[in-house]
């Protein structure tokens, strides 16, 4: 017995040194192979227990802490294989302080050998509460990409086309429209698609919030995509201008245009006329006129151009009197076989004419080539008969119909036989 004491009281300081370096030296080797590390995080925050809220007919606004900061200190072998996803940062709403604050609490999921801090600052959620409001928008449709070449995308049918959207008060009165988004690149057929509805401001931005929710949250988009072809535009015009004034030149642009629509349909479509009224007009006419009123239902006008731009001249009218000689008058459908035509009347024939200074400075009495037609003509005596004109696409108007007489005699034959 004395000797097992003897054994561990002799040398008791030596034998402790050992145990004390023994120690250190196993610490020492551990922290070489494992040290300890720190990585930093930047975590999302999960509100928890928001709806108890709804009861009051209130929602919350998160206005700070959506996101928070950690430092993770640990052995190098758990931190070092740490990410975002292994940790968990809740703030339980339904505990607001007095001043609407909420404490961060992070969790690491992976380990519970690490050490956490914050690093950001303050570890609280500040919130506002307000209102619950609803509001209900139209789906509108909005596109990207483009579709394949030679083809159109047409109209978009949304359903449900109405979203009711709720959420704080402040928020949802930010909203100018609801959209959604379809992707049309390469497109070459109808076709449907789900999309998600997004709220947006009145500069484009996306609006969102932990309050704002839709009552749906999927929307079916239904895409009209047609073939396109290109046709003539003309334009025509209806009415008569004013008493002496007549149309001039008519300029328009575009002069063709591609239009879409369902291949039966479109084929049917060869061109488009476009009526400009000039009734009783006096100046001249310039006017934008929207292609899609003069279109068939359902085929559709494509590209940028919406209107055709026209200008219609009103040209006013000058007048030219011709004098007609009579031996310019051509006698037709005659019997001069029995008859004699001449012109007892000496007074002067005239015609007048209406039409442009360019036109009316090339019309003589001649190029007029007068005429009258004598087969209704029975019998001799004085006929009261209208002249006639036999030019062909006459450039100017003629007024008035010239009236001459005409004499027919019957010609006396000496039937006496010579004795």
């Amino acid at each position: 017995m004395s000797r097992i004491k003897k054994a561990f009281t002799e040398n008791i300081g030596l034998k402790l040194l050992s145990v004390v370096s023994a120690l250190i030296l196993w610490l020492v080797i551990v922290n070489s192979y494992d040290p300890v590390m720190t990585k930093n995080f930047t975590l999302n925050v999960t509100m928890l227990n928001g709806d108890v809220f709804n009861e009051r007919n209130k929602v919350y606004e998160v206005v700070d802490g959506t996101t928070t900061d950690i430092q993770v200190r640990g052995k190098t072998s758990i931190v070092n294989d740490l990410k975002v996803t292994d940790f968990k940062a809740t703030a339980d709403i339904s505990k607001l302080s007095p001043t609407m604050h909420a404490s961060i609490n992070v969790v690491c999921t992976k380990s519970n050998e690490v050490e956490i801090t914050f690093t950001g600052g303050s570890n609280l959620v500040t919130v506002v509460l307000e209102d619950l409001v609803k509001s209900q928008f139209k789906v509108s449709v909005d596109y990207s990409g483009t579709a394949m070449e030679g083809y159109y995308v047409g109209s978009s049918k949304a359903t449900p086309n109405l979203i009711e959207v709720s959420g704080a008060e402040s928020v949802v009165n930010k909203i100018a429209s609801v959209r959604v988004e379809v992707n049309i690149d390469g497109a070459t057929e109808t076709f449907s698609t789900i999309e998600e509805p997004i709220a947006y401001d009145t500069d484009g931005n996306e609006i969102s919030g932990e309050s704002l929710s839709f009552s749906v949250g999927e929307v079916s988009i239904a895409t009209n995509v047609f073939p396109t072809k290109e046709i003539p535009v003309t334009v025509v015009t209806t009415g008569i201008p004013y008493t002496g004034y007549e149309v001039g030149d008519i300029a328009y642009e575009p002069q063709t245009i591609t239009v879409a629509g369902e291949t039966a349909k479109l084929a049917a479509v060869e061109s488009i006329q476009i009526p400009v009224d000039v009734s009783t007009r006096i100046t001249d006419l310039e006017a934008e006129i929207p292609i899609q009123d003069y279109l068939p239902e359902e085929i559709y006008l494509t590209g940028t151009d919406t209107g055709v731009n026209v200008r219609i001249s009103i040209v006013r009218l000058q007048t030219k009197e011709l004098v007609i000689p009579r031996d310019l008058i051509e006698l037709r459908n005659t019997d001069t076989e029995h008859y004699t035509y001449t012109f007892p009347d000496g007074a002067l024939i005239t015609v007048r004419l209406n039409g442009r200074d360019e036109d009316l400075k090339d019309i003589s009495a001649v190029s007029l080539a007068p005429y009258i037609d004598a087969s209704g003509i029975v019998g001799e005596g004085e006929y009261s008969m209208s002249i006639g004109f036999g030019v062909d696409g006459l450039s100017a108007t003629i007024e008035n119909t010239p009236i001459v007489q005409l004499r027919v005699t019957r010609i006396v034959t000496d039937t006496t036989e010579d004795e």
